[in-house]
């Protein structure tokens, strides 16, 4: 008994290590065992392992292959958040999305025009030509209006550097047949050669547009009417310069930013 007080640890000791060792054993010869039956699986001859409900596992196959996208974009933004703003007329906090340039509404889209007309006017003695130039696009405001300049068949009517028409043939003076046969000359643009101008059907040429905006954000206060090419519209906190009005687009730059935005004109609501 004494010497088992003594040494009881090391007898639990050395029956723990002979139970561990046994377990080692085991379990190498079960690998043992499943490798050899592996092995015999594998030599037989016409011996295919059943699969039941194969079809669940390609299946599971072919969504690996293709999985579905990850969106951290339109759904989630985690590495594109939304910038908030707080919005100037009624202090309301509002999504990035939903104010700016890109916001603005077309009320009207108007046409500018260039027209050359022609009138005359006869005395006893001589036929007055006189050719008349509107230029609607014009960014003085003064300079619009048709601005008159006289002439005589073989003559040219300069209204300055930049156009200019020669009065090639007038005919049917004080009858419905007047006619006028004019080439029209304007720098950086092709001449416009030969082109008859009657009463009520002048020479006219697109040269530019005029638009109304609206920002529905902030409907006060209102955006002047008949913005054209370099005028500055301020809505939403920020000014923004015209750059261009085409037929389809007219694009805006931001003057604090110099960001430039391209608005389509879906519908033209021209008047």
């Amino acid at each position: 008994m004494e010497f088992l007080k003594r040494h009881y640890e090391k007898l639990i000791l050395t029956v723990v290590l002979a139970g561990l060792l046994g377990a080692a054993g085991w379990l190498l010869w079960q690998v043992k065992q499943v490798g050899i039956e592996v092995d015999k699986a594998v030599d037989a001859p016409d011996n295919k392992a059943e699969v039941e409900n194969q079809q669940k596992y390609n299946d599971i196959i072919v969504k690996l292959k293709t999985p579905a996208p990850l969106d951290l974009d339109k759904l989630h933004h985690v590495f594109n958040p939304w910038t908030w703003y707080l919005r100037t007329n009624d202090q309301q906090i509002v999504r990035g999305s939903d104010i700016g340039p890109r916001k603005l509404q077309i009320s009207k889209h108007t046409p500018l025009h260039l027209v050359v007309d022609a009138k005359a006017s006869t005395t006893t003695d001589r036929t007055n030509i006189t050719l008349y130039f509107t230029r609607e696009y014009h960014t003085n405001a003064n300079l619009r209006t048709a601005i008159p300049r006289s002439t005589q068949t073989g003559g040219t009517a300069k209204l300055d550097d930049t156009l200019r028409a020669l009065l090639k043939e007038a005919t049917g003076f004080n009858t419905p047949e007047l006619q006028f046969v004019v080439d029209i000359h304007m720098t950086n643009e092709p001449p416009v050669l030969d082109y008859k101008i009657t009463p009520g059907n002048p020479y006219k040429r697109i040269m530019g547009y005029a638009i109304d905006l609206a920002y529905p954000l902030e409907p006060l206060p209102a955006i002047p009417a008949n913005r054209r090419v370099g005028d500055t519209i301020t809505f939403g906190g920020e000014s923004y310069k015209i750059i261009a009005i085409k037929d389809t687009e007219f694009i805006v730059e931001s003057v604090s930013t110099e960001k430039r935005t391209i608005i389509p004109i879906p519908i033209r609501p021209r008047q």
